[in-house]
C-alpha cells in the first residue's frame, strides 16, 4: 500500500517548503530515525524537486542513498530500511535507479537530534538541513 500520490503537495504538508533548497537535506526513517537519503547529492533540488514530482512522490537517485540502510526485494522491488520499516519501492527509469517512497515513512527525524520539522496531516515529520558553502 502506499500513500495517495501527491501528498507530499498537500497543503497541509507542502515538503518542498521545508527542505533546504541551497544546502542538503537527509530524510530519516520514520521509525527508527536512521539516516536514509541525503538530497541532492549528483543534481540540483530542482532536478529532485522535478523527479518528484512527475512521480508523484519523493524520489531518490543512487548518490543520494545512504550506504546500508536499505533493502531491495529483488522479487517486488519493495524497499525496506534495516531497521524494518518498509519505506516504499525501487522502480529504475530511463535516468537509472529510483527509490519511490512514502514521505510518511522517510519524513522520520534523527534518532540523536531533531533539527527542521513539518507537520504531515497531524503527523510530525522532521528532516535535517545542512548548508553547503
Amino acid at each position: 500500500y502506499a500513500e495517495p500520490r501527491f501528498t507530499f503537495n498537500r497543503s497541509d504538508v507542502n515538503m518542498f517548503a521545508h527542505l533546504n533548497p541551497n544546502g542538503l537535506t537527509t530524510f530519516y526513517d520514520s521509525v527508527c530515525g536512521i539516516p536514509l537519503f541525503t538530497v541532492p547529492k549528483g543534481r540540483t533540488f530542482a532536478d529532485f524537486k522535478a523527479d518528484t514530482t512527475e512521480h508523484g512522490w519523493p524520489s531518490f537517485r543512487s548518490e543520494e542513498l545512504i550506504e546500508g540502510s536499505s533493502t531491495i526485494d529483488k522479487e517486488t522491488g519493495f524497499v525496506t530500511s534495516k531497521c524494518g520499516t518498509h519505506l516504499g519501492s525501487y522502480l529504475p527509469d530511463d535516468k537509472g535507479p529510483r527509490w519511490c517512497l512514502d514521505l510518511s515513512c522517510v519524513g522520520g527525524h534523527a534518532a540523536k537530534s531533531r533539527q527542521g520539522n513539518a507537520m504531515m496531516g497531524g503527523r510530525k515529520w522532521i528532516v535535517e538541513k545542512v548548508n553547503v558553502a
